[in-house]
């Protein structure tokens, strides 16, 4: 039987991890995780790609 993976997310992510690791500490170092800058940017970010006024990032 043929073994396909679901997901391989260290191949995918793989050319990131150094902007992501410096990312993810910048969040847990100030704590800001809910209603922080990043979650701010995403929203905003998320908004301009669908083309609307609002987005609202959620857990």
């Amino acid at each position: 039987m043929l073994k396909v993976p679901l997901l391989d997310v260290p191949a995918q992510n793989g050319g990131l991890k150094e902007k992501l690791m410096k990312t993810f500490e910048g969040v847990l170092d100030s704590g800001l995780f809910i209603l922080g800058p990043e979650v701010e940017a995403f929203e905003k970010e998320v908004a301009a790609y669908l083309g609307v006024d609002h987005a609202i990032g959620i857990s």
